[in-house]
Order: C-alpha cells, then structure tokens, then sequence
C-alpha cells in the first residue's frame, strides 16, 4: 500500500478504495481524507449532510463545524433548501445531501475545492479533487485523445496558462462540475443552481450594502487569522488592496508579503510596500528560487499534467519555507465575479467558445443557464462567464499549491458575491474597478492615494513582443 502523497485531497465512491487517506463509511457512501479534521457529518432519519473542507459562516458569526452542519441539517429538506442554506457559508470545500438513496454535490460557491467525477462500467461512482487519483488507486488509467494532446501541446494554450475552459477533463470519462451546478450521482446529471437571496438584502441601499459586504470580509478575516497562521499576497493590483484593507484591524495577525520571481512586475513590490507601510504593518519580499530537480519530482507526481509556470516557483518557496500545517493563504482570487465584465460579452464569450470542439459542447448547454441566470440574478452575463467558464481555469492553481499550503479566499461566499453586483449597479459611472475603489474608500481611505499598477504603455508592447518570439520559437 503506497503512503498518502496527496495532502489536501479526497475521493469519495460507492466502492471500497485502497489507499492510506483516513477512511469513513456512511451507510455505503466511503469517504477518504488525509486530515479527518476537515470533515464534518450530521446523520439520523436516513439524511446526512457532509462537508468536507476549509469552511464558515461570516454572516451569521458561526465558525463551529459542527453547529454549521446541525443547522443545515435542520434547514434542509430538499436539494433547493441544501444550496440556499449554503449561500452563507465561505471556505474553500465540498457539501454533500444524502437523502435514503438520492446523493447530491455541490463545490464552494466559486468551485475552488475542485470535484472530478467518473462512474465506471458498472456504474460505480468515483468523485475526487484530483484526477490523479483516480490513477494512482488503480481506478483508472489515464488515456487522453489525440486532439486533446494536440491542444494541450500548443504554444497558444500553454501560454495561457492551459486554460481549459470544458467540463470535460483532457480524459473525456471524467468530467469536471462547474460552479453553480450541483451534481445529483444516481441520476448522472449537473443542473445549475437557482438564485436565492432573502429578500431583506435586495432591498439594501447602496450605503446598507457597503456596510454588509465590510462586515462580511471583516469577520472572515478575523477567524481566519484567529484560527490559523496567515498570510497575504500583496500586489500593485485592485483585488489585493481590497483584502489588505479589510485586513487593517487584524494587521498584526498576518505575514504581508510578495513573491519576487521570473517575470514579475516590480511595480508590484514597490507598490506594496508603499501600502504596508501606509496602514504600518511589516511587509516581506519572498525571493523565489530556480525549481530544483526534488521538488519537480514531488510536485509532477501528484499532478497529471503539471503546469510549469513562473508562478510555480512560489509553490516551491512556500513547501519548503512553510513548515505548519496551521498556514492559510489569503487570497483575492476570482473577485472579478463580483461586478460588471464589459469585455466579457456574449459576442466575445462566443468566439472564445469555438476554439475546439469540447468547449462548444460546454457551452451549448451553459449558454441558456447563464442567460437564464441573468435574469434571475441582474449579475452581467460576462461575470457569470468568468465565475463559471474562466472558473474552470481559476480552480487549478489553489490545486497545485495543496502540496505546500491552503489558499481561501473571503470573497468565495455566495450571498458576498451577490450583494457586490448589486452595489456594483447602484455606483455611478463605468470606472475601472469602481467597486474595489468604493470598498477600499469605506475601509481604508488612505490606501487609494498609493496609485495602482495597471501596466503602462511600455510593459503592454514588451509582453507582446515577448508573446511573438515564443510563437516565432514553438514555445
């Protein structure tokens, strides 16, 4: 029996698997985990709720497990209650319905704890948070068409950073769930989630709003650095400053830093430090280092087709400078679902659909769900086609680092995310990034008189020019 090399992760199947995660049985549903901390069950009258993962309630100030599981067990009698009750709760995790034979998924509201799925021959259900798993456990042998290799090996696709935008994985039997779906497992199927927000919260002002989603962040940034050792990344960007200003009341709890590595804007660096010493919290450049020959052996093992990019030198700093396992990563991943996309139109979500044929596919069935979304929910179809289709790319990279710490993110909260688009829609003006400008402004005024880097002139024309010469050589 091979050690448990695969920190972070999980499998789930109806069948009994060989391997050294710790392993917990429920009524024929086998569960395995490394950490059996990062579980939490509630079972009687033939229904369970599990969720499994990095999770909490900021809206209602509840961070006990166990008391978040008993209340969604209370909650739930239907697929519907189960993902409403799940708007309010953050973390980066996956919640499972068992009700008698019925068995339903569903990912953290931005899909960050990621759920590969793949029922066998005989309709025995595998789901994990790694397909390579699915390989290392003898469940199946990886076997990837030719024209998936071909995509994956063109220069174009590995210069944005493999960004596979089908729910079908490069081995089509698995498939990968999109955010806002639900997977129910007897029936095969993903269906997309309704909206649901209390009706208390549509009627906010714009200035009831502001104070919500502040109080929102502010108390995920407090247990999280009340529960674990924390750090943030700092850039010169506008999702950054956001965090750091709602980090400002619990500055002392954090490490502040930037990876300094291969490609990296040094405006960020510099800015950063501007804005530390602005709120005056100590600040840190981690100084990356070639990848070494031991890492990359570690670090290919545990992915099928591992990205080598710049950034995965920061992967390689944190596995071997981050000795706890007590560290979270702070992250302003994905906040770009939170207000308006104008470039993300219908017209442009179309064209990029149509580079091959697996991406048509997803979106064939995706395109009326997020029309229809829309609707419901007032979100701009473009946000919801980077929060689900460009989502598919975001979840790849909090994977990859699972080997060295856990990254969340306060804006993976589904009420947070709802009540930011409507704020969006109640500030004036199509401003670059007026809603990270009305946050930060409400928290921490200050940090807006350090400017923010959004690539000058010069930068723009050197990374196109970089961008043909690797065409010219096949990169």
């Amino acid at each position: 029996m091979k050690a448990n090399k695969f920190k972070n992760q999980y499998i789930i199947s109806n069948k009994k698997i060989i391997c050294k995660m710790k392993e917990l049985n429920l009524n024929g549903l086998n569960l395995y985990i490394q950490d059996i901390n990062q579980i939490a069950i509630m079972e009687k009258n033939n229904k369970a709720i599990i969720i499994l993962g990095t999770f909490f309630d900021p809206i209602n100030c509840v961070y006990n497990d166990k008391k978040i599981v008993q209340r969604l067990y209370e909650n739930t009698e239907t697929i519907t209650d189960f993902i409403n009750q799940l708007s309010y709760i953050s973390g980066r995790y996956i919640a499972i319905l068992k009700k008698f034979d019925e068995i339903f998924v569903i990912s953290d509201p931005l899909g960050l704890k990621n759920i590969f799925y793949y029922y066998d021959e005989e309709d025995n259900f595998y789901i994990t948070s790694n397909p390579k798993i699915f390989e290392e456990y003898g469940i199946l042998q990886i076997n990837v068409k030719d024209d998936i290799k071909k995509i994956i090996s063109n220069w174009k696709f590995q210069r944005k950073e493999m960004d596979w935008k089908s729910n079908k994985w490069y081995d089509t039997r698995i498939r990968q769930l999109i955010a806002n779906h639900f997977l129910e497992i007897k029936k095969k199927r993903e269906q997309h989630i309704q909206y649901y927000l209390l009706k208390e919260y549509q009627q906010l002002n714009k200035e009831e709003l502001i104070k919500k989603i502040v109080e929102i962040l502010e108390n995920s940034i407090d247990y999280l650095t009340t529960k674990y050792k924390c750090r943030m990344g700092i850039t010169g960007g506008y999702d950054s400053r956001v965090l750091l200003a709602c980090s400002k009341k619990y500055k002392s709890r954090i490490e502040f830093y930037t990876y300094r590595f291969k490609n990296v804007n040094a405006a960020d660096y510099k800015i950063a430090h501007k804005l530390c010493k602005k709120i005056g919290t100590k600040y840190t450049i981690n100084k990356t280092k070639r990848l070494s020959k031991v890492f990359m052996e570690k670090y290919k093992s545990i992915n099928k087709f591992p990205r080598i990019l710049p950034k995965t030198e920061n992967i390689q700093w944190a596995y071997y400078n981050l000795k706890s396992n007590k560290y979270i990563n702070i992250n302003g991943n994905a906040f770009n679902v939170s207000y308006s996309q104008p470039s993300w139109n219908i017209d442009f979500v179309d064209k990029i659909m149509e580079e091959n044929k697996y991406y048509k596919q997803t979106y064939k069935t995706l395109k009326p769900e997020i029309i229809e979304f829309e609707k419901e929910s007032k979100i701009p179809f473009g946000s919801i086609s980077i929060w689900e289709i460009r989502g598919l790319w975001v979840s790849q990279y909090p994977l990859e680092q699972d080997i060295a710490v856990e990254e969340i993110t306060p804006f993976d909260n589904r009420v947070f995310i709802y009540l930011c688009n409507l704020l969006d829609q109640k500030i004036p003006g199509n401003d670059y990034k007026k809603l990270n400008v009305e946050l930060i402004k409400y928290m921490a005024p200050e940090l807006l008189e350090i400017e923010f880097n959004r690539n000058s002139l010069q930068e723009r024309v050197t990374k196109k020019i970089k961008s043909i010469i690797k065409k010219v050589i096949k990169y």
